[in-house]
């Protein structure tokens, strides 16, 4: 028998079912409330940019694969160009699949992402960038794949450059957000999967939820 412990500090019954729905937090889209007159999007969906980089850093990686998988391939080193001639992305073909570090470049020239592959599966380290106006590049996702899925630990980055995020990966994982000031936002644990434990601060350092639940 399942039982869960939830100190609610005011939480409405609403958030507490949304909360023990999630598997993932990147799953969390929005929840149409407000707890003590902060918007709930900025008490519990976690990692808010945290998540939203990783998401972005995935989607960009998805997109590049998709892109690359259109075009004819030939073995070999090979480097693409913006129209104003700077890089756009380079990397290499082994057996018509891409093997080894690919790199794209943002068109000011400086790097975006980093993604090793081997035998055309993600299979390595890959680091993403934010390209700031005021703040110039700085890093905004790093993780490792192996056997093109994310293995050991992700880290997000907020533009100031705080840690936003990181996550363990398997059935057995952690999670903890932080705001972009530095205090910490939530910290979540899974067991089998399955949700556990959630805790939950806005940015001033206070307590605004959590949550306990014995796994099946």
């Amino acid at each position: 028998m399942k039982s869960t412990t939830i100190k609610r500090l005011g939480l409405p019954s609403g958030l507490i079912a949304a909360v023990l729905a999630v598997s993932s937090c990147a799953e969390i889209v929005a929840v149409p409330a407000v707890v003590v007159g902060v918007p709930l999007a900025a008490v519990f969906l976690v990692g808010f940019v945290g998540v939203a980089t990783l998401s972005q850093a995935m989607e960009g990686f998805d997109a590049q694969e998709r892109e690359r998988e259109a075009k004819p391939r030939k073995d070999g080193p090979f480097i693409e160009y913006w129209v104003n001639g700077k890089k756009s992305a380079e990397g290499a073909y082994k057996n018509k699949k891409l093997d080894g570090v690919y790199t794209e470049y943002f068109k000011s020239g400086k790097k975006k992402s980093e993604l090793t592959y081997a035998g055309g599966e993600r299979n390595g380290p890959y680091t993403s960038w934010f390209d700031l106006p005021h703040l110039g590049v700085r890093k905004s996702a790093e993780g490792t794949f192996k056997g093109g899925k994310e293995y050991g630990t992700t880290k997000c980055y907020h533009e100031n450059g705080k840690m936003s995020y990181l996550k363990g990966h398997g059935p057995n994982r952690n999670e903890t957000t932080w705001h972009k000031n530095g205090q910490r936002e939530s910290v979540t644990k899974y067991k089998n999967g399955k949700l556990t434990f959630r805790q939950t601060w806005n940015d001033k350092g206070k307590e605004l939820e959590e949550l306990r639940r014995m796994p099946d």
